[in-house]
């Protein structure tokens, strides 16, 4: 293959994800779901065992198939803070109310297709026995979004010439994508709710969540100018569940899953890791972990294998996730796909006073 249609193919590979984006109107896609909480389900704002917490969390996609061809690349940047505050008192002393804010940034393609999201989150934590080892939490977020794309960026059919591809040949005026609404704000809502259990001791645990997002289902309108097509972004439907339970001295299972619908999309994720305790007297203190999720897209295709690593040390998790792509894609992009990068901090406003409350692992 020439390089000039390999240039031509990763150029409309770009432009078509981007159209695929935006005419689906689809949520970016994060492999380390658990380590963006409230991007999830609001209900697992403050689900961690602490008073507060700081995530961050990138993905990059294509970058290494697209690189030096002048195709932009696909990237994610999540971050989320979020505090919780215990309201109870004996056998209900986990009882809380707990607080979010998070923001995302997402830019794909040539024409830097981006969201910008910055939501606000409120969760309550209710004990549903007295030996507090049940609870239901509830949580509602409010989302402010800002999404913008560059047409003049675009590299359009008629820009190549035979096989090249000539930047000299302008996007004129009369051009479809020059007439676009380039930037639009608006506003939308989610809510969740997440049952969760815990064993005698602290390596037993269970979970199930459902949260449903954009419940207004906003307008999206990127259509020309005096275009009376809008689009509305549909409700997004998502199902979670996962648990945790020895299987050794100092290892644990961990499986989890996870479904979710939006519009004609549906995605299935599968899998589990592997925890090893470092010290087998504090098994919730320091720990290494390892496993992989397979992705399933539209009931039965195959679209990734994601391999996870990650190490908690002090209150402090690290982890790093890396899809392989099995999809329809996987031969232009020699398997290629994603890469995260996840940071976690969580912490207590008073060591002196540390206490341990409960929470499931993620």
């Amino acid at each position: 293959m020439s390089k000039n249609v390999k240039k031509m193919f990763k150029s409309l590979l770009g432009l078509l994800l981007v159209a695929t984006t935006t005419v689906q109107a689809q949520d970016p896609h994060i492999s380390q779901f658990y380590a963006a909480p409230t991007h999830l389900n609001p209900a697992m704002t403050g689900l961690f065992n602490g008073n507060y917490r700081a995530t961050s969390l990138y993905r990059s996609q294509w970058g290494e198939v697209l690189q030096g061809e002048q195709v932009g690349s696909f990237r994610t940047i999540w971050a989320g803070r979020d505090i919780r505050i215990p309201t109870g008192q004996g056998y209900i002393k986990n009882n809380a109310i707990s607080v979010s804010l998070n923001a995302m940034n997402d830019k794909a393609g040539d024409a830097q297709f981006g969201t910008t999201q910055m939501g606000l989150g409120l969760s309550y934590m209710q004990a549903l026995d007295q030996r507090a080892r049940q609870f239901i939490v509830v949580g509602l977020q409010g989302n402010f979004y800002q999404q913008s794309f560059d047409a003049s960026a675009l590299r359009l059919g008629h820009q190549w010439s035979g096989l090249a591809y000539d930047a000299n040949i302008p996007i004129t005026g009369d051009q479809l994508f020059l007439n676009f609404n380039e930037s639009q704000t608006y506003f939308d809502a989610s809510a969740g709710a997440l049952w969760f259990m815990k064993g005698r001791d602290d390596r037993t645990n269970g979970y199930v969540g459902f949260a449903l997002h954009h419940v207004n289902q906003p307008t999206i309108d990127i259509s020309p100018v005096g275009n009376s097509d809008v689009a509305k972004l549909p409700s997004k439907y998502v199902v979670h569940a996962g648990t945790r339970f020895p299987v050794g001295r100092q290892f644990d299972l961990m499986p989890k899953a996870l479904a979710m619908s939006q519009g004609t999309s549906k995605e299935i994720m599968l899998g589990s890791d592997v925890r090893y305790n470092f010290d087998r007297y504090d098994l919730n203190s320091n720990s290494f972990r390892f496993g992989a999720m397979y992705r399933l897209v539209d009931g039965v295709q195959s679209e990734s294998l994601v391999l996870l690593t990650g190490i908690d040390y002090n209150g402090l998790n690290f982890n790093i996730a890396y899809d392989v792509n099995l999809s329809g894609f996987s031969p232009a992009t020699a398997t290629r796909g994603a890469y995260e990068l996840s940071v976690i901090y969580t912490g207590q406003f008073n060591q002196r006073q540390s206490t341990r409350l409960a929470c499931p692992t993620f």
